[in-house]
């Protein structure tokens, strides 16, 4: 058997599927800073007010990263990777609907548990690229 402690390697639909969330995940996190043109332009924010928008959503996936990772290795929590591209996602968009700076604030941090649920997480008794080699 291959792999660590007697897990199979990952499928390729398996694969497929993670590298499509982790893709997912690096277009949402760049969609964020993708909006400051857009904030400043359209809104009328200020280069520091778009800044402060950029840091709370670092800020936010440096503090989510730890616990999902966390909570994401001492439990099988398929979930993670569609529910928090969801939740980006949702994030995104909702700075689109946001009518005053401070509700266009607010989604910025649910955009960051899109990203570290992508650590590569197989399904039960299959091991990662990373274990197999």
């Amino acid at each position: 058997m291959s792999g660590a402690a007697g897990r199979r390697p990952a499928s390729r639909p398996t694969l497929f599927v993670l590298s499509l969330g982790h893709g997912g995940a690096d277009l949402c996190s760049g969609a964020l800073f993708a909006l400051l043109p857009f904030l400043v332009v359209e809104r009328h924010y200020s280069y520091a007010a778009a800044g402060v928008f950029a840091l709370t959503a670092s800020v936010a996936s440096a503090l989510f990263q730890p616990l999902v990772g966390a909570h994401g290795d001492r439990s099988e929590a398929h979930w993670l990777l569609p529910g928090g591209l969801v939740l980006s996602g949702l994030g995104i968009g909702a700075v689109g609907f946001a009518t005053s700076y401070p509700l266009t604030l607010s989604p910025s941090p649910s955009a960051a548990p899109g990203s570290p649920p992508i650590i590569l997480r197989a399904p039960a008794g299959h091991a990662t690229p990373r274990a197999a080699a």
